[in-house]
């Protein structure tokens, strides 16, 4: 799994990160916190690519994906290659052929009307139960599902108001739709 490195300082001092390295990998963790007490962001964002490589070489690599993708999906780098982009996919109940990537521009890290979001899994159904228990609680939702991505564009509980002042016709989602039917 190929990661967006540039968020690893963020990410460091999160709750869930330490809590989580805390359980699998306790020295790692003591490590990490001794790093964030007298570093900035660049010596934390070393730390936590250290710690990135150590736990592959631990063999706790799946662990790791497992749980990058479950509570920060937004660390996964999703360019497509070529050959994931030229397999026929499904959009709902439409088949369609990737061409292009979804969204032009995806940056996890920018708020955008509607948000984005890839999920990434190599099962289907997997995948779409991810997508279903991601979207529960959202807002003017739409997605598609090429291959192993779900692209996702949403609106969270407190812009509500704001979905309707989108035209559905202008989302990314619906352009990709139109191009690729």
């Amino acid at each position: 799994m190929k990661l967006r490195t540039s968020s690893f300082c963020g990410i460091s001092r999160t709750k869930d990160w330490q809590a989580w390295l805390k359980q699998v990998a306790p020295d790692l963790l003591k490590d990490l916190v001794e790093t964030l007490k007298i570093a900035g962001c660049r010596k934390s964002k070393s730390k936590m690519i250290s710690i990135y490589r150590d736990l592959y070489s631990r063999n706790l690599g799946p662990k790791l994906e497992s749980f990058i993708e479950e509570r920060f999906p937004h660390l996964i780098d999703n360019k497509l290659s070529k050959s994931e982009l030229a397999k026929s996919t499904v959009v709902g109940t439409t088949k369609v052929q990737a061409d292009n990537v979804v969204f032009k521009n995806y940056r996890p890290d920018m708020l955008t009307f509607p948000h984005r979001l890839i999920l990434t899994s190599e099962d289907p159904a997997t995948l779409e139960i991810k997508v279903k228990k991601f979207v529960i609680d959202k807002y003017g939702v739409d997605y598609i599902i090429i291959g192993d991505r779900a692209y996702i564009e949403y609106f969270d509980k407190r812009y509500a108001k704001v979905v309707d002042q989108i035209d559905p016709d202008k989302r990314e989602l619906a352009i990709y739709r139109r191009k690729n039917s």
